[in-house]
């Protein structure tokens, strides 16, 4: 009844703000999970047939499995058969390294790691969040928002370590965050190997178990806090100790060589805007953040320092100091979307209603998005519209590599490909792992970069096989005066060191999209 003795009102019958949004949340987060589903696997079907990764990084990955599977643990930086130099840790590479050895196609034991450890995060997420209280209709569509991200789309087409990494460092979460409801030896002993297993797949997930460390202090368990920074720093530094004797050294020679990637205090300064801006490229990990951000001022001014709002902090610093270094892109937001998610179902588990009102609206807008980019709309950028500049079907073809070899590889060719797919899918071992790591040694005057130029300039190579992304998008033929004039001058005016030395001695006498195919330029004596 209301004040006045009659029927309730129909506001009243509908019940507050707060409480409309609570029964609308759950639907508005399914059709979100559904729409992203949907539109990463229209995406995945419409690219992958008969295509191999799109980005060389992946490639990149492919070629240290396939060292591994061969009996090679980190090829040396520079060695008479070629040239060395990543900062990637192994775990993602035996595993992957592990399927070839078992007869897998490199590509397909790619794809399906690549998908198994987006589920291993997603799952670890929906763990987290049940373990706080959340109900499985919500705690389900919200650890699968880890699939509804333009980064998602985008490394679906590819493998990389991110999402393995943020799957250990959640399960650690995880294991701690049981350890508060039963203080159990075993849930410290777990996390610290889960983030050990986490260091092992990426270089900087290691600080991610600065928030459990944190959090034991803050809740007055020093010894614990001690023990179990103690057990993880003795854990990881044996961890490290026998994968460098197993690799023979080469993996901390490596490091040494590649750790920083060259990094200068001008990429320090640029760091908030290149993070700023990866965030505003992908909405769909920028709103979880935003929301994060709304939940944890407040809580924090208020001296709520509970676990998700330390892991969400640190998650954050981590995350701007990673793009301080050279060539970091969306990839490495993948650990912040994470904690932000986590962050985000705690909130609506504690009930707090700011969140409870927001995240309807907020996901309700991120599912239209979805929908709009994955038809795609017309004028609204996508990973779809990008991968269609590519092809007919988008993907990058294996049959363009197959045709590179029977037209330019012939028996007894010396070839340096800059791409290691090139030689990988023809079963020959790469001579260049990773262009990027080259490019490296360049710029801090490594001596490979000093043995590379010299076997350049000696054209010691009767081809070399330069990937062009963008450039130059359909094939042209030898002798034709696209590539004459305008492939070899925009070649030549490259601001990469490595592609400016090639371009003094190689002239490009083909193109097989999106591959440039270079031959030793004449010299006039």
């Amino acid at each position: 009844m209301n004040a006045a003795g009659g029927a309730p009102s129909a506001a009243a019958a509908l019940g507050t703000p707060g409480e409309v949004s609570s029964r609308v949340l759950p639907i508005v987060l399914w059709i979100h999970l559904v729409a992203g589903l949907a539109g990463a696997c229209a995406l995945m079907a419409w690219y992958w047939p008969g295509s191999f990764f799109d980005s060389t990084t992946s490639n990149v990955w492919m070629a240290l499995a396939s060292d591994f599977a061969s009996g090679e643990f980190y090829r040396p930086v520079m060695s008479p058969s070629g040239y060395g130099g990543t900062r990637y840790m192994p775990l993602l590479f035996i595993l992957y390294g592990g399927l070839l050895k078992a007869g897998a196609d490199p590509i397909v034991a790619g794809v399906v790691l690549m998908q198994a450890s987006v589920l291993a995060l997603a799952f670890a997420i929906y763990g987290v969040l049940r373990l706080a209280g959340a109900a499985s209709h919500t705690a389900v569509p919200l650890a699968g928002s880890v699939f509804c991200t333009a980064v998602y789309q985008s490394y679906c087409t590819d493998v990389r370590p991110d999402y393995l990494a943020a799957a250990w460092s959640i399960f650690a979460l995880w294991l701690v965050l049981s350890y508060g409801r039963k203080p159990r030896a075993r849930y410290l002993a777990g996390a610290a190997a889960a983030c050990v297993a986490a260091a092992l797949t990426k270089l900087t997930s290691p600080l991610l178990a600065a928030p459990f460390a944190a959090w034991l202090l803050l809740t007055r368990r020093h010894r614990t806090a001690i023990r179990f920074i103690a057990g993880t720093a003795a854990i990881l530094a044996a961890a490290f100790a026998v994968a460098n004797r197993a690799s023979s050294g080469q993996l901390l020679a490596n490091l040494r060589a590649m750790a920083t990637a060259g990094m200068a205090a001008a990429d320090a300064e640029a760091a908030a805007g290149g993070f700023a801006r990866r965030l505003v490229v992908d909405p769909f990990i920028l709103a979880p953040v935003l929301l994060g951000v709304t939940t944890f001022l407040p809580n924090v001014r208020s001296r709520v320092y509970s676990l998700p709002h330390l892991y969400f902090a640190v998650a954050t610093c981590v995350t701007l100091a990673i793009f301080m270094s050279p060539g970091t892109v969306s990839n490495h937001l993948i650990d912040l979307h994470a904690a932000s998610v986590v962050l985000v179902g705690v909130s609506l588990t504690m009930g707090n209603l700011t969140i409870i009102r927001l995240v309807p609206p907020t996901y309700a807008l991120l599912t239209a998005l979805m929908v709009a980019i994955s038809i795609p709309v017309p004028g609204i950028p996508s990973v779809h519209r990008t991968l269609s500049r590519q092809g007919n079907r988008g993907g990058r073809r294996r049959s363009t590599v197959l045709a590179i070899h029977d037209a330019f590889l012939g028996s007894g060719v010396r070839y340096l490909s800059l791409d290691p797919v090139v030689p990988l899918l023809h079963g020959d071992r790469p001579i260049l792992l990773d262009p990027f790591a080259m490019e490296v040694f360049f710029h801090t005057g490594h001596l490979a970069a000093e043995d590379f130029r010299r076997r350049i300039i000696d054209h010691e190579f009767d081809v070399v096989i330069v990937r062009d992304d963008e450039s130059f998008p359909t094939d042209m033929d030898e002798g034709t005066a696209e590539v004459q004039k305008g492939v070899t001058n925009h070649f030549s005016e490259n601001g990469s060191a490595m592609t400016r030395l090639l371009a003094a001695e190689y002239d490009v006498r083909a193109v097989r999209a999106p591959f440039l195919i270079l031959r030793p330029r004449l010299r006039h004596d």
